[in-house]
């Protein structure tokens, strides 16, 4: 046994115990019998802290039957750094049919199903966001980065329509919604980030109403008669009606899924 290194050690130790931010220097900081270990503060923290963002550009994606082009904000406050509580309100200027969709109609009088007409004008939602990776990167001369990947839950409610003609919508009311997303979130600096995300807003898709109107009430106008008090087909023209009675005509079931990306920068708080 080497008795004067293990000597050596122990003299060592005992000197960091009782000054633990002393440096090892010369011979000391050189022993295989001495190991030193770096604690570095998180430069990024997030935990307990409030984060705002701006989205101001979100765009649908995936879909041939409508687009939607719209702004979101949300408020994150993270309890931890892997979990958050988040609520976020978006709305969307423009929200109508393809062109692809819009030549359908046109050209040969197909109207899509409800799953794929419904277009939604804008709500809120609330839920949580997961955050199971993270990690530092270097770019640039030397500059730190963090990174973070999450996955996020939701409900909320939206307002949707429908596009009857080419400048005309009906409103199909308000729904219930839930949201499941994942998300890169780049931080460049301790309060500034970059977010981009991919949200998909879940909806039902069956009609039952448009402005108000039943299938019943529509079909009544069109044989001369009259429609119920709730129904306001007067804002709809002739051919609005028809369109309408043809989406009422055969509800469909399905589920609305209705994918977006979302590009946005936060601050923390």
């Amino acid at each position: 046994m080497n008795f004067p290194a293990l000597i050596a050690a122990l003299a060592v130790a005992a000197g960091s115990a009782a000054n633990p931010n002393a440096d090892l220097t010369g011979a000391d900081a050189e022993s295989d019998d001495v190991r030193r270990h770096t604690v570095e503060e998180r430069a990024f923290a997030s935990e307990g802290r409030h984060e705002l963002t701006a989205y101001p550009l979100t765009v649908q994606v995936g879909s041939a039957w409508t687009r939607h082009w719209g702004v979101a904000l949300a408020y994150t406050y993270h309890f931890t750094e892997r979990f958050a509580v988040q609520a976020s309100p978006f709305f969307n200027y423009v929200s109508g049919e393809s062109g692809f969709q819009r030549e359908l109609i046109d050209k040969a009088s197909i109207q899509s199903d409800a799953a794929t007409a419904l277009l939604l004008r804008g709500g809120a939602a609330a839920g949580i966001e997961l955050s199971p990776v993270d990690g530092k990167f270097v770019f640039g001369r030397g500059v730190l980065g963090h990174f973070s990947l999450s996955l996020s839950l939701g409900i909320g409610a939206a307002a949707t329509r429908v596009q009857l003609s080419e400048d005309g919508f009906g409103s199909t009311g308000v729904r219930f919604i839930g949201t499941a997303g994942i998300s890169a979130r780049l931080a460049v600096a301790e309060r500034v980030a970059v977010r981009l995300e991919l949200k998909d807003f879940i909806a039902a898709a069956r009609i039952r109403k448009i402005n108000g109107c039943t299938h019943s009430d529509l079909t009544a106008l069109k044989d001369g008669g009259e429609a119920g008090s709730g129904c306001h087909a007067s804002d709809l023209s002739e051919l609005e009606r028809g369109n309408a009675r043809q989406l009422l005509e055969e509800p469909s079931s399905s589920v609305l899924n209705h994918l977006s990306v979302l590009l946005g920068v936060s601050v923390l708080l």
